[in-house]
């Protein structure tokens, strides 16, 4: 599974993080550089660029997030057909093995200051 690590303000994932590595998921976790990389979060997080928890593993590069079965992607929102507005870096958006690989993605964003999910 690919996911990102919450920082203030988002909705949090690092609990859930924790909780999918403890029930054998191993889990992808975007490297905060100046292009997409991506690392195992077996090794542990540590605070990145802005704050921002990131995998101390060696990075796999941007090819890594076509190993995810299931990517949970951030949103400000999302439309019908899947379409995401987001505000990162594209760090999800610019892997072609992520966006060709037709395996499921969830995005993870607020609605009216409350989390919520909705499938892409």
């Amino acid at each position: 599974m690919a996911i990102y690590a919450s920082r203030a303000g988002e909705p949090g994932t690092l609990t859930l993080i924790d909780e999918l590595a403890a029930l054998g998921w191993q889990i992808l976790l975007p490297k905060i550089r100046r292009s997409p990389d991506w690392a195992w979060s077996s090794e542990g997080l540590r605070p990145g660029w802005a704050g921002i928890p990131q995998p101390v593993a060696a990075g796999l590069g941007a090819e890594a997030l076509g190993l995810a079965d299931v990517v949970v992607v951030p949103c400000l929102a999302t439309a019908p057909d899947g379409t995401r507005l987001g505000t990162g870096g594209g760090w999800y958006d610019s892997s072609p093995a992520a966006s060709s690989s037709g395996k499921p993605s969830v995005g993870f964003g607020k609605r009216r200051g409350d989390p919520a999910l909705a499938a892409a």
